[in-house]
């Protein structure tokens, strides 16, 4: 993929912090971002009329723009809240089949009102969701969000992601409560514990601006599950050489697959020295990259 990046100093706070990312690569034509067409009522999504199943959802977008949903997202409700895999760009007027992963293993019943979570999975969770193979990634991840509940003293009834957020919510609020992205910021880095866990990077502005909030909060999940208390000494932190060296990771990694083509552009998986991400392209833009450190044993 061709894109330019620039990261300009952090924002720290307790286990977490947040590297601004900027960019001139090209933007995409206009399309309405999921929190927008939510708010508009253009938005609506529903288990596949017929043929319900665990790893597909139905989006119907009402607008008379495409729509971006961000891989990552979590859509509650239906039968069973579920998780977005990748990125896609929903035809304006059109209704598409999307792959998901569930994040609420205890319920499967009748369908429930369904909406977008405020809150975006933590990277760590959609870092596993990138690294599995088909046949394992719905395992991989309910296995990722036992381990979110034993972290976070967080058990819940059906085990769903969405309760470990409620549970600890005031330490997620209270970590990222203020931030906003700096004018023309396009995307982020992010660390816990002083450790890079990845990255997202949208073709513009406005679009970071949309998911900010959700991202965020999917971020300081993980720091709050993971991160030690108090915050990082300044000498701990990654460095910004740390973090451009994950971006030419990024650039230099080996496309993995395709998506199913259910929208506009093109979507892939990548694979490159340590880490593991999707990228979805339109238009001769790069409409969102999301990147993530593997594990190391």
């Amino acid at each position: 993929m061709h894109l330019e990046l620039i990261v300009k100093e952090p924002l720290a706070r307790g286990g977490l912090a947040l590297y601004p990312l900027f960019s001139s690569s090209p933007a995409a034509p206009a399309y309405v971002t999921g929190p927008e067409a939510e708010r508009v009522g253009a938005l609506r999504i529903a288990e596949k009329p017929g043929d319900a199943s665990v790893p597909e959802l139905m989006v119907h977008n009402l607008g008379a723009l495409p729509l971006l949903l961000v891989e990552g997202e979590t859509l509650v409700g239906t039968k069973q809240n579920r998780t977005i895999n990748a990125s896609v760009l929903v035809p304006a007027g059109a209704a598409t089949t999307i792959g998901v992963s569930c994040v609420e293993a205890g319920r499967w019943g009748a369908p429930q009102e369904s909406y977008r979570s405020a809150r975006h999975s933590p990277p760590d969770l959609r870092r596993v969701n990138a690294a599995a193979t088909d046949h394992l990634r719905q395992s991989e991840v309910w296995s990722r969000i036992t381990r979110y509940e034993e972290d976070l003293g967080a058990a819940s009834s059906t085990a769903a992601l969405e309760d470990a957020f409620a549970a600890r919510g005031d330490d997620v609020a209270a970590l990222v409560a203020g931030t906003r992205p700096l004018p023309e910021q396009r995307g982020v880095a992010v660390a816990v514990g002083g450790v890079l866990r990845g990255l997202d990077c949208f073709d513009k502005p406005e679009t970071l601006a949309a998911y900010w909030d959700g991202l965020c909060a999917g971020y300081a999940l993980d720091a709050v599950a993971t991160a030690p208390d108090g915050d990082i000494a300044p000498s701990e932190l990654a460095t910004i050489a740390q973090v451009e060296a994950l971006i030419a990771c990024v650039l230099t990694a080996t496309p993995a697959g395709g998506t199913a083509p259910t929208g506009l552009g093109a979507g892939r998986t990548f694979t490159g020295t340590g880490v593991v991400g999707r990228v979805l392209e339109w238009k001769g833009a790069v409409v969102h990259v999301s990147a993530f450190v593997e594990e190391t044993a």
